[in-house]
C-alpha cells in the first residue's frame, strides 16, 4: 500500500477514533477523500467520522454516496440518523419522498421507506405514513409496527374498539404474554412499582408528583423506575421524599428490562407509558411482576391480556364495557398538578394579550406529529369562524423555514390568511411555558389531544378549547373542563368548537378572568384533590396486590 492509499488511511482513522484522537481521525480521512473523492465507501466513512462536529458536511457527502450509488442502503439509513436530531423533519420528508421515487433495489427501497414514514409522523402527516406502512406490508420489527401504530392513532378519530384492534395488531409483533405467575404470600407491606419513560421530566412529574406525595406509603412500599434521564431537580424531590429512582439504561431491550423490573420483586407494577411508549408495554408483556396495571398516557383500555387493570380518569372511560380488563375509574373532577420543583418552576401568568384591547389570539404549544389535516381542520373552522382573530404556533421545529412554510401554506389551503398566523420556537421547560404570553386562548389538538400541555395552559391562566373525539386520547378535554369548573371548554364536535371560539373571540371576558385568578385556585384545588385521588388510586393498588388479578 501506499501512503496515500485511501483504505489504509481510512484504517488509520477509524483506530484514531477510537482511540478519542477525533481530529487526527478527520484529517486522516479527508486525505483518504482526497486520494478518492467519487468511491462512495471512502466519502461514507469520511461522513460518519463527521457526523458529530460537522453535521452540514456529514450530510452533503451523505448525498454524494447516494447519487454515486443510489442502492446503498447504508447510506440512507446514515441520512435518516443525520437528520432526526436535526429539527429538519419537513425536509427530510421531502428528501426521502425524491428517493422513494427512485428506481431502487429491495433493501435500499425499505430503507427509504421506513425512514420517510419516520419523518412524515413527526411532521404530522399520519396518513401520508399510513399510506407508506401500507407500501411496506406487515413486518415482525416491534420499533417500525410501533411507528405504524402511532400514525393509525393521529390519522383518524378511531373509537375504542378500533384502537384495540391497532394496539392488538402491534402486539402480534411481540412475543406472546408469558402466563401469570402464582400469587406469592400476601405481605403486610405491598410493593408498588411505578415505571415510565418520564418519571424524571419536570413537566411530566408535575401530573405525578402531587399524586405520589399524597399516597400513604405507611402501607405498601413504593418503586419508582425511569426508564430515561432524570433531571436533577426531580431526584432532588424524590431524594425528599425517601424515594431513591432506579434509572435503567435497559429499556431499549425489553428482556433486559423486565428482568431489571423483576427484581424489583413487585407485587403490582403500574406501567405509565402504555401503548405510546414501547418500551415498557414489551416489557410488561414479560410479566416481570405479579400483577400490572397501565395508566397515565390514556389511550383507553390496554387490550392484552398480560395487564390486569387500566387506571385512568373517569372523564376518559365512559363506556367500561369495552374492557377486557379491570378498569379503574379515578374522580373526573379533581385538578392534580404541582410544577414546582424547588427553584426550578414555570414563570408567573403573564396580562391575556387581548386585555389591552388588542384582537383575542387562539394558540397552541404542540408538537407538529400531533398536528395532522384532521386537527388543521378543526383550527381552521375556528378561525374561519373568528375573522377577527389570529392564531399563534410555537414548538422546537418552528425553528426549521420548511417547518413553518408548510404549517402557513396548510391554514391558507384551509382559508386562513396567512397575515392571521404567527410562530414562535418554543423548547425546554419550563422556558417555553413564556409562549402562552402571546395566546389568549389554546386550542387542543385531536383526535389525540394533549393532557400535559392542557394541564401547563391552565397554571400559565391560559384556557384551552377542545372538541370531544370517540377514544380516551380524545377525551382529555372533557376532563379538563370538569377539573377547572369550565364545562364551555369542552364541545361536543367541530362545530360546537367553532362556534364557541368566535363567541370567546367577540367577549373575552372569561379569558381575561382565567387569566387573572386560576393559578391561585388552581394550586388551592390541586391540594385538596390530590389526597382524594390518590386514596381512590391505593385502594385500587392495594386490591391488586391482595389478590394479584382481577
Amino acid at each position: 500500500m501506499t501512503q496515500d492509499d485511501p483504505r489504509a488511511l481510512l484504517m488509520q482513522a477509524f483506530a484514531a477514533e477510537h482511540a478519542g484522537e477525533g481530529a487526527r481521525a478527520r484529517e486522516l480521512a479527508a486525505r483518504a477523500h482526497a486520494a478518492a473523492p467519487d468511491l462512495p465507501a471512502v466519502i461514507a466513512a469520511r461522513a460518519i467520522l463527521l457526523a458529530s462536529t460537522d453535521p452540514p458536511t456529514a450530510e452533503a457527502l451523505g448525498r454524494r454516496v447516494v447519487d454515486l450509488d443510489p442502492g446503498n442502503a447504508g447510506a440512507y439509513s446514515f441520512l435518516a440518523a443525520l437528520f432526526a436530531p436535526l429539527r429538519r423533519d419537513v425536509e427530510a420528508a421531502a428528501l426521502f419522498e425524491s428517493f422513494a421515487a427512485r428506481d431502487l433495489p429491495e433493501a435500499a427501497r425499505r430503507t427509504v421507506l421506513i425512514a420517510l414514514a419516520g419523518f412524515r409522523n413527526r411532521i404530522g402527516d399520519a396518513a401520508g405514513a399510513l399510506a407508506v406502512f401500507d407500501a411496506l406490508g406487515p413486518t415482525d420489527d416491534p420499533a417500525l409496527e410501533h411507528q405504524r401504530l402511532i400514525a393509525a392513532l393521529y390519522a383518524r378519530d378511531h373509537d375504542d374498539r378500533a384502537v384495540i384492534e391497532i394496539k392488538r395488531r402491534f402486539d402480534a409483533v411481540d412475543p406472546a404474554p408469558r402466563p401469570r405467575p402464582p400469587p406469592g404470600a400476601r405481605r403486610a407491606r405491598p410493593r408498588i412499582g411505578f415505571a415510565g419513560s418520564d418519571l424524571g421530566a419536570p413537566n411530566y412529574m408535575a401530573l405525578f408528583a402531587p399524586l405520589l406525595a399524597a399516597l400513604d406509603r405507611a402501607r405498601y412500599d413504593v418503586v419508582v423506575i425511569a426508564l430515561g434521564p432524570i433531571h436533577g431537580a426531580v431526584r432532588a424531590w424524590y431524594l425528599a421524599r425517601g424515594i431513591v429512582p432506579i434509572q435503567t439504561g435497559d429499556a431499549a431491550d425489553p428482556d433486559a428490562l423486565a428482568a431489571r423490573i423483576a427484581a424489583c420483586d413487585l407485587d403490582v407494577l403500574v406501567e405509565m407509558d402504555d401503548v405510546l411508549g414501547r418500551k415498557g408495554r414489551a416489557a410488561v408483556r414479560r410479566r416481570p411482576a405479579r400483577a400490572h396495571a397501565a395508566w397515565f398516557n390514556m389511550t383507553g383500555p390496554a387490550g392484552d391480556p398480560a395487564y390486569d387493570a387500566s387506571i385512568g380518569n373517569a372523564a376518559l372511560y365512559p363506556d367500561t364495557s369495552v374492557f377486557a380488563e379491570r378498569c379503574v375509574r379515578l374522580p373526573d373532577d379533581a385538578f392534580v398538578y404541582d410544577p414546582e420543583f424547588g427553584a426550578l418552576g414555570p414563570p408567573p401568568p403573564s396580562p391575556a394579550p387581548c386585555e389591552t384591547g388588542a384582537p383575542v389570539t387562539f394558540g397552541a404549544l404542540a408538537q407538529p406529529y400531533k398536528i395532522g389535516a384532521l386537527c388543521l381542520d378543526l383550527w381552521a373552522g375556528a378561525l374561519r369562524a373568528a375573522p377577527s382573530a389570529r392564531f399563534h404556533l410555537a414548538n422546537a421545529a418552528m425553528a426549521e423555514a420548511a417547518a413553518r412554510t408548510r404549517f402557513v401554506r396548510e391554514m391558507a389551503a384551509r382559508g386562513v390568511d396567512p397575515a392571521r398566523l404567527s410562530t414562535g420556537v418554543a423548547s425546554g421547560w419550563p422556558g417555553y411555558l413564556a409562549e402562552y404570553a402571546r395566546i389568549d386562548l389554546a386550542f387542543a389538538t385531536f383526535p389525540v389531544a394533549g393532557g400535559t400541555t392542557m394541564f401547563e395552559a391552565a397554571y400559565q391562566g391560559v384556557p384551552t378549547l377542545s372538541a370531544r373525539g370517540h377514544h380516551a386520547l380524545a377525551r382529555i378535554g372533557d376532563w379538563l373542563a370538569r377539573a377547572v369548573d369550565a364545562p364551555w371548554l369542552a364541545c361536543a364536535d367541530a362545530g360546537e368548537f367553532a362556534a364557541r371560539a368566535a363567541q370567546l373571540a367577540a367577549d373575552p371576558a372569561p379569558l381575561i378572568a382565567a387569566r387573572r385568578t386560576w393559578r391561585d385556585g388552581l394550586r388551592a384545588k390541586s391540594a385538596r384533590d390530590a389526597p382524594r385521588v390518590a386514596g381512590a388510586l391505593a385502594e385500587a393498588l392495594l386490591d391488586l396486590a391482595g389478590q394479584g388479578a382481577p
